[in-house]
């Protein structure tokens, strides 16, 4: 373990003031990262964006961070990843942590809510009474327009 190197770690939380909205924002725009992923970083888990560092560049980095309206912390290295609770997940390099860092995934323990969006809107009811249904062999990709039957009188024509 090195002495007075630091990860940055990052769990969700924005500056008081700030809208969540333009924070969620302006971490996609700056880690280019949107979607689930996205979502991941602001479910409240502890992640690194950034490790190895020195106590001065991870202060800059900080900083950086609380201008896009982020809380962050430095942990030092060889200090305890996660609580009990659950295991932590760090970005995998090329995805959200800058310069390529070497980072790791690890597991959640058994039994962890794995489903980490949670979706608060209403479910929508749409009315269906006027939709039927077409007999089976039914065409139902071609329209078919009705023909009307003419009735001709053709007694009075010859062929000569």
């Amino acid at each position: 373990m090195s002495e007075g190197k630091y990860n940055v770690v990052f769990k969700g939380e924005i500056l008081s003031g700030m809208d969540p909205e333009v924070a969620k924002q302006n971490f996609s725009d700056t880690f280019n990262i949107t979607g689930m992923k996205l979502d991941a970083f602001f479910s409240g888990k502890p992640a690194v964006l950034k490790k190895n560092l020195d106590k001065g560049e991870g202060q800059k980095f900080r900083g950086q961070l609380k201008r896009l309206g982020l809380i962050s912390s430095l942990s030092p290295l060889g200090a305890p990843k996660a609580d009990a609770g659950g295991g932590v997940f760090t970005a995998p390099a090329g995805s959200s942590a800058p310069s390529g860092a070497d980072a790791t995934w690890s597991l959640a323990p058994v039994g962890s809510d794995m489903n980490q969006v949670k979706d608060s809107r209403a479910p929508v009811s749409v009315d269906v009474s006027q939709i039927t249904v077409a007999p089976v062999g039914s065409d139902i990709l071609v329209e078919k327009k009705k023909q009307e039957v003419l009735d001709v009188d053709t007694s009075k024509l010859s062929i000569s």
